[in-house]
């Protein structure tokens, strides 16, 4: 499914880019006094801070004050950039607003990208195009491709340059293997595939969300790389009450799961992955693109050449998900149920 991303009007310069875990520069207060010194003939509501679903690879996405025009007949919301104050109008959809001011970055360091994401061992191939100012590399192996733009915003290979239909990748699970365990009960599908060690960092996020440090050094070294992470409780004085009825019933889901000695399931060939997509799709011609790794097994997304509405994702052990929704992230997806 094709997001509609948010149309927006630059209204000030960009600036830097923000800095890991930099903390919000522009206040709320702050915020609507700008919006209100750019257009005074208006009347403004402050709604809430959104984190864009998009933004550099390995790093915090942007944040935003949304500000809703109360009398303007004009379509959507006013976005100020929580660190450098920029204003972006016309914004319908704040989450899926693509933020278009962070700095270049040199060749060198999108293929360093690559290999993070292919492996350090992997030979990528790269061919670049240019749309506008901008310069996307296509990043290619054997198994998967990806896109990147000159400023480290990955793109969905699946749509290709030479149409100009690009959507950016969601980053919003970045850091997490369920960003969505403080509020969303967990099935035992989604643990599947999960190793103990795994399940041991899925049922510790719950507890670091909370700022809660811990005797590991692994563990508090792996959290403290997590740009959401800000340890301030000490482990012997957190107080359990603090976590709310649905994380309590997480973390005994995940226990359950770690003292049956997790999963590993076998991964499948990359041709034998697209074997399965050809099946499915009842296409000798599909296309496919790495949507992410989570958990240690990596998700494909294959389409129907001759029918791009016929898609389907695999993930790397051949269970089969919906593509019908990928709003959510990976944590996210529905289970195919094949009939």
């Amino acid at each position: 499914m094709n997001k509609k991303l948010a149309i927006f009007i630059t209204m000030m310069l960009s600036s830097p880019l923000i800095a890991k875990e930099q903390e919000q520069l522009i206040s709320a207060q702050k915020a609507m006094k700008l919006v209100e010194a750019y257009n005074p003939d208006d009347e403004y509501r402050y709604t809430k801070t959104v984190y864009s679903h998009y933004g550099q690879y390995g790093e915090e996405p942007p944040s935003f004050h949304i500000i809703y025009p109360k009398n303007s007949t004009s379509a959507g919301y006013y976005a100020v950039h929580t660190v450098t104050g920029e204003i972006l109008h016309g914004i319908t959809e704040p989450e899926l607003l693509l933020y278009d001011g962070f700095p270049k970055i040199s060749e060198d360091e999108v293929y360093e990208i690559g290999r993070q994401i292919f492996g350090a061992d992997v030979t990528i191939c790269a061919e670049v195009e240019k749309i506008g100012e901008r310069l996307y590399y296509h990043l290619s192996t054997d198994q998967a491709d990806i896109i990147l733009r000159d400023d480290a915003v990955e793109f969905n290979a699946n749509l290709y340059l030479n149409n100009h239909k690009l959507e950016p990748v969601e980053i919003s699970t970045a850091g997490y293997v369920f960003p969505n365990s403080h509020k969303c009960y967990l099935e035992e599908w989604q643990l599947d595939g999960l190793t103990v060690e795994q399940l041991r960092i899925a049922r510790n996020e719950i507890y670091a969300r909370h700022g809660r440090t811990f005797h590991s050094k692994e563990l508090q070294d792996y959290f403290n790389a997590r740009y959401w992470y800000n340890g301030t409780v000490d482990c012997d004085c957190f107080d359990e009450q603090t976590l709310n009825e649905i994380e309590r019933a997480n973390i005994s889901l995940i226990q359950k799961w770690e003292q049956m000695g997790g999963f590993s399931l076998p991964k499948l060939t990359q041709d034998e992955i697209t074997q399965l997509a050809q099946s499915l799709l009842s296409s000798e011609e599909v296309r496919s693109c790495v949507l992410g790794s989570l958990a240690g097994y990596s998700y494909y997304e294959f389409i129907s050449a001759i029918d791009p509405a016929v898609k389907v994702i695999i993930r790397e052990d051949g269970a089969l998900f919906d593509a019908g929704d990928k709003l959510g992230g990976l944590s996210s997806l529905k289970p195919l149920i094949v009939t």
